[in-house]
């Protein structure tokens, strides 16, 4: 057990003399880790998009719910919806420290007009919709087989405004750099935004992938969970899994021995008795940072009182 000495003076007990007597005691630093009955592990949750779907400019009253691909473009604006279940995210992080929240897209076709690359961002979803029903105009278009916007109240929102009107946050929550005819995975970093579902702070209303500037060239599409593989989100929680060693605490080594999420609680001082004579004193035994240590100290004996020899 790695222990620093240190100096202390002895309390004079009744009957001892005056002079000051130094007692060598040890005092322990805390244990080093040679073992725990707790231990932190990282777990990866893949959870599957339960809806996309994509509003065009061009074509307002178009629902694209169906559509096996995910468009982010110019011209008539193309912007992605991305839609997660809440509760499924809740659950996944019950008794779970979130690490780390990425949503991943694969791509399916990236065209070769990203110049030296443009960012494109997510951002979190401020209003509701629905898959099958959202358009350019509306969140919920009640009729998606005309080319009426055909919503109102809640179910209408303004995709064209330029404020905090906008169904979705105006400052993205992460962005990614799209290279001329990019393939593969293109990851958004929301931890933010799942801390903030999980916290209740959140509806969890989806995301919105969109190009920073609209008005520079490029377009990329995404496989939609019709075109598969499905958007994801990739949750990253630590949790600590822990293999009871006793029934109860009572050892002092700074473990939690019994996975109560308590460490050496169950220990059980001591009684304990040091010195002779009128310098005798008592004291008891306690844990300390996994080590045991006495709180006896005896006194010293004066000059006077030293057995001749």
């Amino acid at each position: 057990m790695s222990a620093v000495t240190v100096l202390a003076f002895a309390a004079l007990a009744a009957g001892c003399g005056s002079r000051d007597a130094e007692v060598e005691r040890s005092e322990p630093k805390s244990p080093e880790p040679l073992g725990t009955a707790r231990s932190a592990i990282v777990v990866t949750t893949l959870l599957e998009a339960t809806g996309d779907t994509f509003v065009r400019a061009g074509l307002p009253n178009q629902n694209e719910g169906g559509n096996q691909t995910l468009s982010v473009q110019i011209g008539s604006q193309h912007r992605s919806i991305l839609y997660f279940d809440a509760a499924a995210i809740r659950a996944a992080a019950a008794n779970r420290l979130l690490v780390s929240a990425q949503v991943e897209l694969t791509i399916a076709t990236t065209t070769a007009n990203w110049g030296p690359g443009r960012p494109i961002a997510i951002h979190a979803m401020r209003q509701a919709s629905t898959e099958g029903r959202a358009t350019w105009s509306c969140a919920s278009d009640s009729n998606v087989n005309n080319s009426n916007a055909d919503c109102s109240g809640a179910n209408a929102w303004n995709m064209s405004a330029t404020n905090a009107s906008l169904p979705f946050a105006t400052q993205p929550t992460a962005t990614a750099q799209i290279t001329n005819s990019q393939t593969g995975v293109v990851s958004f970093n929301v931890t933010t935004d799942v801390a903030a579902i999980v916290a209740g702070a959140n509806a969890g209303l989806g995301w919105l992938v969109k190009k920073v500037d609209e008005n520079q060239a490029g377009t990329i599409l995404f496989d939609s969970r019709e075109g598969l593989p499905s958007p994801r989100l990739r949750l990253q929680f630590e949790t600590n899994i822990c293999t009871p060693t006793a029934a109860t605490d009572i050892a002092c080594n700074g473990l939690d021995d019994d996975c109560d999420g308590r460490v050496d609680e169950d220990y059980v001082a001591i009684a304990t008795s040091c010195g002779v004579g009128a310098c005798e004193a008592s004291g008891a035994t306690s844990c300390v940072n996994g080590a045991v240590t006495d709180s006896c100290h005896s006194g010293a004996p004066a000059d006077g009182d030293e057995k001749k020899r």
